[in-house]
């Protein structure tokens, strides 16, 4: 079990914790500058749940590359995506996860929020809609 926790994006609250510790690193620029304008803030009060955040999207980076492997031109996608946030710094995933499939070819379509989330002010679902041309 703990593996599978380590090894699902963004892992989970048991055995990843541990994991993340220690400092992640963005596995490329793609990832660094996405997040740039949201770790410092994020880092500056404490550091696991900002390599929470490096891990989570270096995980749907690696999805994306997957993703992009299978689909043939013309494919269409919809994810549903909750946003963050940590300590007041509110983290757009949505948008986040539009940029990294756009490395890929998939053009961003839409983003719908869908409904607001119950746990803090600000949070919101979203479909994100993209196309492969």
């Amino acid at each position: 079990m703990g593996q599978l926790e380590t090894e699902a994006i963004g892992g989970t609250w048991g055995k990843a914790t541990s994991v993340l510790a220690h400092e992640i690193q963005p596995k490329n620029k793609l990832i660094t500058t996405s997040l740039d304008p949201f770790l410092h803030s994020i880092h500056s009060n404490g550091n696991l749940m900002a390599n929470y955040v490096v891990k989570y999207f270096n995980d749907i980076y690696d999805h994306a590359v997957q993703v992009a492997e299978a689909c043939k031109k013309q494919a269409r996608l919809a994810y549903v995506i909750g946003n963050s946030k940590f300590y007041g710094q509110p983290l757009p995933s949505d948008e986040i996860l539009a940029t990294i499939f756009g490395h890929f070819g998939f053009g961003l379509e839409r983003i719908d929020r869908m409904r607001k989330r119950q746990s803090k002010t600000g949070l919101y679902e979203a479909v994100v809609f993209m196309r492969r041309d």
